[in-house]
C-alpha cells in the first residue's frame, strides 16, 4: 500500500494562527498578538497560501487509513489567503488595538505570491468531508 499525503499551512489550537511551527510567520503573529504587539509582516503581507485546520489534517489522514486508500492526495482546502489577511484575522479575533504594518521584502517573492493547490482528489474520495473555515478555525484556536 501506497500513499502519500500532502498538506500545506496547517494551522492548530490553541493559539490565534499557530501553525505547524513556532518560526512560521502565522506562529509569530498569534504570539504577537496575544502579547498585544505589532504585527510586521514581510513584504505587504500580499503573498498567499492555502492553509489548512489541523484538525481537518487529522481527519482526513483517520479516513484514509479507515478506508485502506492508496495514491497521492492534496489535503488543502482549495481557498488561498494572504498573509495580510490572516493577520487582521488575528488582530480582529484578539480584540486588542494592534497595528498590522508592512516591512520591505528581501529578495524575490517566492511562487508569484500565489500557491495554490487542486482539490479534486480529496473532494471525489470524501464527498461527506467539509474543511474548517479560516475564521472558524483560527476562532477554535483562539478558544473562542
Amino acid at each position: 500500500m501506497a500513499l502519500l499525503e500532502r498538506f500545506w499551512q496547517a494551522r492548530h489550537p490553541p493559539r490565534y494562527a499557530a501553525f505547524l511551527t513556532p518560526s512560521s510567520p502565522r506562529f509569530r503573529h498569534s504570539s504577537l498578538a496575544e502579547q498585544g504587539k505589532d504585527i510586521v509582516l514581510f513584504g505587504e503581507g500580499e503573498e498567499r497560501r492555502d492553509h489548512v485546520y489541523v484538525d481537518d489534517v487529522a481527519e482526513l489522514i483517520t479516513q484514509v487509513l479507515q478506508h485502506k486508500s492508496v495514491g497521492a492526495l492534496n489535503i488543502v482546502t482549495g481557498h488561498v489567503h494572504s498573509f495580510m489577511e490572516i493577520a487582521k484575522a488575528v488582530v480582529a479575533i484578539s480584540g486588542k488595538p494592534i497595528a498590522v504594518e508592512p516591512s520591505p521584502r528581501v529578495g524575490p517573492m517566492p511562487h508569484n505570491g500565489y500557491r495554490p493547490f487542486d482539490t479534486t482528489i480529496c473532494q471525489h474520495a470524501f464527498l461527506e468531508f467539509r474543511y474548517t473555515l479560516l475564521r472558524e478555525g483560527l476562532r477554535k484556536a483562539a478558544g473562542y
